[in-house]
């Protein structure tokens, strides 16, 4: 019988990590369960995290941040609201955990308890791809060898005993698909090991009572040098299946392995060599000998599936390998694959869904760093929408297609079809994790970001190591102002995928706007090593030196980063501004937004330039057209339209409307003291309430302000309070002077820190 534990609340079953309360259900990480296992067991005591690391990680080399987000992650989950009513940090020391007596409801009369039943627990929801419903259509002796050879694995794998009938039902049984290994001196192996596992799992998913791990995260794991037990853990999985395939000219031969992860236990092997050319007429006699072993019990939605040429199945998975590095140099490599499958199988959807997607990827990611020429932008959104057509025509039920439509409506502000195009994908995909993130982010966008956490929580846990949804949730976190739960979730991500920058993107910002500048300066140079062609990575640095109050320094990597990308806006921007040319800047926005004329960052720029050259009607004119809430009564000021409050509340007040300039000036006051120290993902600099409280007149208070940011160390675009005229020209004086000298020498001191950390890495 398996060991569980009551407290207040909650029942937590240590078998499966989840915890009860009320009928809700969290399942918790294998290694974060044993956390709260051991605390329950060793409550009311200091706990150290030498004794952690001895009993929970078995003396394995554990950071310390791979210890924080354990904690976090359980105060997270037991209490939102007062994260240490369970577990108290003892600084320097380690952890105290107390939990309260268990919650008993009232005993029920004795007719009620007799009809009393035990709930039984809920399968968990299955990750769902669907194929299209197009005939069948055999062209490839090739794809048909592939599909036979898979076939017989998976008849294995659907009648498997998973359950044990003579036990009670436990939960749902749990597999990862490790990428079958290439052997044999052929290059084309590793294409089809991939395709051999990605067939796998799509055929899986739609077996009941059987949740199976999403590519992205077992996948990673490839190569790691890990154990079956370790990756078992990893992925929270109870079964393994990894294999090999070899190809010899015409002759294929799969050996596959399905092990117990508990135990590394082989519980099935097999070996299947197979003429390529006899497997294509025997192909539809597997597929129905699977259907009829399942006896029509075991799959969802069991129909014919397209069937695209060999040549195009590769050159998509060559593609989708691309695309999935999210650099430039990936997206084109990813169009020219994705391009070849299309011309090779037109009628084959995923690689026009995949073309659309790699497309609007690299536009987008490429907008800021040249100047298309004319018509071309157009050419390529054009591109974009014909090959979704194409690919929803093909396959009506491909959900990422719709959330890719969903995506696009939303850019045109079609905001009602968006929702509705996003429904669509999750009834079609209700578990596809890539389909969950896009809505998770779209949730996120519109400020609902306790729904977007519980999608991603659900997202991650079909696919735990999936870069992108760690992300996602770190900047969810972020936004909610769980600023330490945020960071430990990205510092896991960076330790599980050490190569993707935007982690290092995410710690430098969040660093910065915590106060610490020197960490954040090693962060960003550490993104732009990871990523050296990447003009916005070496942008970031460069900005990085202006957030330092380092403008000479900040100025030669802009004329560096310009000598390679002549093009690139920011930079271009910025010189001519450092320079003190607002008109040359203003003019290079106003072109910016020609360009893109839906892109509110642009305007908020121009909005500072404006303020710069005192020109108060254009101000107010840009400001009540692009945020229109802000002229409501009361304004309603959220982290992006801020920074227009700022510079429309001065423009107000030097045009002498004053009872407006006061409503917003108290509004962005409000949200201020919301957000403050974190100000999640938009611009208020941290000196915004400086700059209002003057405007109110309110000058001691505004000193105050400036004084309290300054000793908590809050430097985020702190400069403004070099470059801005108005209104904190009012304030200058000794005392201004003297709180600038401050901020000054810390800046330093920030500097000569980084600088060292760097010269103590040369070798």
């Amino acid at each position: 019988m398996g060991v569980s534990h009551e407290f207040g609340p909650w029942q937590f079953d240590v078998d499966t990590g989840d915890l009860t309360r009320a009928g809700d259900v969290v399942r918790l990480e294998p290694t974060v369960a044993r956390v709260l296992d051991y605390m329950l067991s060793n409550q009311d005591r200091l706990i150290t995290r030498a004794e952690l690391i001895e009993q929970v990680w078995r003396n394995r080399v554990v950071s310390d941040d791979s210890i924080n987000r354990a904690i976090s992650i359980l105060r997270q989950s037991l209490d939102r609201e007062q994260r240490d009513a369970y577990i108290k940090t003892l600084p320097r020391r380690g952890y105290r955990a107390s939990f309260p007596p268990p919650q008993r409801a009232p005993t029920p009369p004795p007719a009620a308890a007799a009809e009393e039943t035990v709930p039984e627990t809920p399968p968990l929801e299955l990750v769902t791809e669907t194929a299209t419903a197009a005939p069948v259509r055999t062209q490839s002796a090739r794809w048909a060898a592939y599909g036979a050879v898979t076939a017989v694995l998976i008849a294995f794998l659907l009648t498997y005993p998973w359950r044990n009938t003579d036990s009670p039902a436990p939960a749902a049984a749990t597999l990862a698909v490790l990428p079958f290994q290439e052997l044999g001196g052929e290059q084309e192996p590793k294409y089809l090991g991939e395709g051999i596992s990605d067939w796998i799992i799509l055929r899986l998913a739609d077996v009941n009572e059987l949740q199976v791990t999403a590519r992205t995260s077992s996948f990673s794991l490839r190569n790691r040098g890990m154990t079956i037990e370790q990756i078992a853990e990893a992925l929270n999985v109870s079964h393994v299946l990894e294999g090999s395939v070899q190809k010899q000219g015409d002759r294929l031969r799969v050996i596959a392995r399905l092990i117990r992860g508990d135990s590394e236990r082989e519980v099935w092997s097999n070996s299947f060599d197979r003429n390529i050319d006899e497997l294509f007429s025997i192909q539809d006699d597997i597929a129905h000998a699977i259907v009829a072993s399942l006896k029509g019990t075991l799959l969802r939605g069991e129909k014919d599936e397209y069937e695209p040429t060999a040549a195009s199945f590769q050159l998509t998975l060559r593609g989708r390998q691309a695309y999935n590095r999210h650099t430039q140099a990936g997206y084109l490599d990813a169009t020219q694959y994705l391009e070849e499958a299309v011309a090779a199988d037109p009628e084959y959807a995923l690689p026009h869904l995949l073309l659309a997607k790699t497309l609007r990827a690299s536009i987008h990611a490429d907008s800021v760093v040249h100047i298309y020429p004319s018509g071309e932008r157009e050419a390529i959104l054009a591109s974009i929408t014909q090959h979704l057509d194409t690919a929803l025509r093909l396959d009506p039920i491909l959900s990422e297609a719709h959330a890719l439509r969903a995506q696009i409506l939303q850019q045109r502000g079609e905001e009602a079809a968006a929702e509705d195009a996003f429904q669509q994908a999750l009834e079609f995909g209700p578990n596809n994790p890539e389909v969950l993130a896009d809505y998770a982010r779209w949730l996120s966008e519109r400020q609902r970001n306790e729904e977007s956490l519980v999608v991603l929580r659900r997202a991650a846990a079909q696919d735990p190591r999936n870069n992108r949804l760690q992300q996602l949730l770190g900047r969810v976190l972020w936004g909610m102002g769980l600023a330490e739960q945020a960071v430990a979730v990205i510092e896991e991500n960076l330790r599980i995928h050490p190569d993707a920058a935007n982690n290092l993107s995410l710690l430098a910002r969040w660093h910065m706007q915590l106060g610490e500048p020197g960490q954040s300066m090693l962060y960003y140079m550490a993104e732009r090593d990871l990523d050296p062609d990447n003009p916005h990575r070496q942008w970031a640095v460069c900005l990085m030196h202006w957030q330092l109050w380092d403008n000479a320094t900040a100025l030669r990597c802009i004329d560096h980063l310009l000598a390679d990308h002549p093009d690139y806006y920011e930079a271009r921007k910025w010189q001519a501004e450092l320079q003190g040319d607002h008109a040359r800047a203003t003019e290079i926005v106003l072109e910016q937004i020609e360009r893109y004329p839906d892109v509110q960052y642009y305007k908020l720029q121009l909005l500072s330039l404006y303020t710069a050259q005192a020109r108060w009607q254009a101000i107010i004119a840009l400001a009540r057209e692009t945020f229109p809430e802000l002229t409501e009564r009361p304004p309603k000021i959220n982290d992006i339209n801020i920074w227009a409050a700022r510079e429309l509340a001065t423009a107000l007040a030097r045009t002498g409307q004053d009872q407006a300039m006061r409503e917003l000036s108290q509004a962005s006051l409000q949200h201020i003291d919301r957000t403050r120290k974190l100000q999640r993902g938009g611009y208020t600099t941290g000196i915004d309430d400086l700059v209002f409280l003057a405007l109110l007149g309110r000058t001691e208070e505004a000193f105050e302000r400036l004084e309290a940011a300054i000793d908590q160390r809050f430097s985020f675009y702190s400069q403004v309070i070099l470059l801005a005229p108005e209104p904190i020209d009012t304030l200058r004086g000794p005392r201004l002077e003297a709180l600038i000298d401050r901020q000054r020498a810390f800046l330093e001191s920030e500097r000569r820190w980084y600088q060292q950390q760097l010269a103590q890495r040369m070798p």
